[in-house]
């Protein structure tokens, strides 16, 4: 996980240890819910792209990249202007990293 960490802090101008904490704390649950929520918009917007969309065999970045296909085609299809981000913070209801406690 060494240098993806390191990568993602330099990116998003945290810390690595910010960015350890944030990978450590999804559970797999929590990963295949975020998966589901990003394939479910994906297949509204744009089915077909699915088919250019490769499993990188990491759980939390195949999630994302999920969650980022839906916001790029979202905004892409109905001119959209909200950040992607704010797009992939209301598809996960705002719990992006942090399931629900509890269940």
């Amino acid at each position: 996980m060494g240098s993806d960490t390191l990568r993602i802090a330099e990116r998003l101008d945290r810390p690595e240890s910010t960015v350890r904490r944030w990978l450590r704390r999804v559970p797999p649950e929590h990963l295949h819910w975020m998966y589901t929520q990003g394939c479910e918009r994906l297949a509204t917007y744009a089915a077909d792209a699915f088919s250019r969309i490769r499993n990188t065999r990491n759980p939390l970045h195949h999630a994302l990249t999920m969650l980022a296909a839906a916001a790029f085609h979202a905004r892409e299809r109905f001119g959209f202007e909200d950040p992607p981000w704010t797009l992939i913070g209301m598809y996960t209801r705002g719990r992006l990293l942090a399931p629900p406690r509890g269940g």
